[in-house]
């Protein structure tokens, strides 16, 4: 029996000891990881957060931020999203967001956060967070959408230069013949010693629209020319 007691004691010291050693390799591997991790009730209030979550958001230390306002540092167009969230998860469901926040040094950062219902000791849920700063990750995403629309912007300058030569092909034709039928009719009467100042007038009030059409014809030519092969020159 004295054997069966000390052997209990025994196991108890070595269960203690197993425990003491995973609390503490717990804390170490909380503080080692590289994402936030942080807990939020449902007023939005920071219940607690490791190392790597102070720093994000720019905080001197866990003391200084513990029941301050999560909400407001959450960028203003993402605000509502988060407070949303927070009752979700507080409700007792998952959730997952994407959003930017303003650190308290002013810098901006895009997060993605997975949350889940954490019970505390009132009964009530709050919220616990695995956070990552995925800002490269939206900066890149944003230069290569950006890159995108710039080549569908080029895309379609492209297409609008073709359609402008076209359309200014097909304008110029008749307006050469328009033009030069004036011309040689104007000739035709005065070789022939024609005077007739309402013809003139007439072939007057012809060309002076061709022209302005032709003018608009050039600029719509120019437009659609590839100037990508010719040497810049110096202009004064």
């Amino acid at each position: 029996i004295i054997h069966a007691i000390r052997n209990r004691e025994k196991m108890s010291l070595i269960e203690k000891e197993l425990v003491g050693n995973t609390e503490q390799n717990l804390r170490e591997m909380i503080a080692a990881t590289p994402s936030c991790l942080k807990i939020v009730d449902k007023e939005g209030r920071l219940l607690a957060m490791n190392p790597q979550g102070i720093q994000l958001i720019e905080a001197p230390d866990e003391d200084s931020v513990v029941g301050a306002d999560v909400y407001s540092l959450v960028q203003e167009d993402h605000r509502e999203h988060f407070i949303e969230l927070n009752r979700k998860v507080c409700s007792g469901q998952n959730g997952h967001l994407i959003f930017e926040i303003i650190g308290l040094g002013g810098t901006r950062r895009w997060m993605e956060t997975h949350a889940a219902p954490y019970a505390l000791t009132n009964g009530e849920y709050a919220q616990i967070a695995i956070t990552n700063d995925i800002t490269e990750k939206v900066e890149r995403e944003n230069e290569i959408e950006h890159q995108r629309q710039a080549l569908v912007h080029s895309a379609r300058l492209a297409s609008l230069g073709e359609m402008a030569g076209g359309i200014a092909h097909e304008i110029n034709n008749p307006l050469g013949i328009i033009m030069g039928t004036a011309g040689h009719l104007k000739l035709h009467m005065r070789r022939q010693g024609i005077q007739d100042e309402l013809l003139e007038e007439g072939f007057d009030r012809i060309e002076e629209p061709v022209r302005r059409i032709s003018s608009i014809i050039k600029g719509l030519r120019n437009f659609s020319r590839d100037a990508s092969g010719e040497d810049f020159k110096a202009v004064r």
